[in-house]
């Protein structure tokens, strides 16, 4: 015979109101989990986003800049660690700007990937984190997105609200970075 077993109601009440909350968050009651990202932004938020592009350095500029400070890390690494044998691989590419940027003039580049032979190793990953996250600031890449912490391991992303980036990865040491959104010269106003 089977024993039937007496349900707890609060156990029960419980699960209920963690599913109806994530109900609610997940449908956009209170959230913008689910906005569209590829939407396209409103006459205002392009008007808001051509503003700041103007305000920022030519996509050619922040290229220089970009190669400028990825050389300067690996420099640096070259510093604490020697012959790590850096070289760029990977094209370059070059595309239109994502959300809210996507209506304005802007383009985005993608740097090639400057790699080493060798791993960045853990007793110098502290210093190197550092150095980056100054020259990662020189550019306006500011907020920091951490993919893995771990021993022999570590993968870093300093960002900026535009997209500009620099990414550190130890393992297989790459650097790479994009411009984020950048009006080209020619789209620059008084050019």
């Amino acid at each position: 015979m089977r024993e039937t077993r007496t349900t707890d109601t609060r156990s029960r009440r419980w699960m209920t109101t963690v599913a109806v909350a994530a109900v609610l968050t997940l449908t956009g009651c209170g959230s913008d989990v689910l906005d569209n990202p590829y939407e396209k932004p409103s006459p205002a938020e392009t008007a808001d986003a051509a503003a700041i592009l103007a305000t920022l350095p030519s996509l050619e500029e922040t290229e220089v800049q970009m190669q400028n400070a990825v050389e300067q890390l690996a420099a640096f690494i070259d510093t604490l660690v020697p012959d790590m044998g850096w070289t760029w691989i990977r094209q370059r590419s070059a595309g239109s700007c994502s959300r809210p940027f996507s209506d304005t003039d802007g383009d985005d580049v993608q740097l090639k990937n400057y790699v080493s032979v060798g791993p960045i190793p853990d007793a110098v990953w502290p210093q190197v984190l550092e150095h980056a996250s100054t020259l990662a600031t020189t550019v306006g890449a500011t907020k920091v997105q951490t993919f893995h912490d771990d021993p022999d391991n570590h993968e870093v992303r300093f960002y900026s609200p535009e997209g500009t980036s620099i990414y550190i990865g130890t393992r297989g040491a790459v650097i790479s970075a994009n411009t984020g959104c950048r009006l080209p010269q020619a789209n620059m106003a008084g050019t």
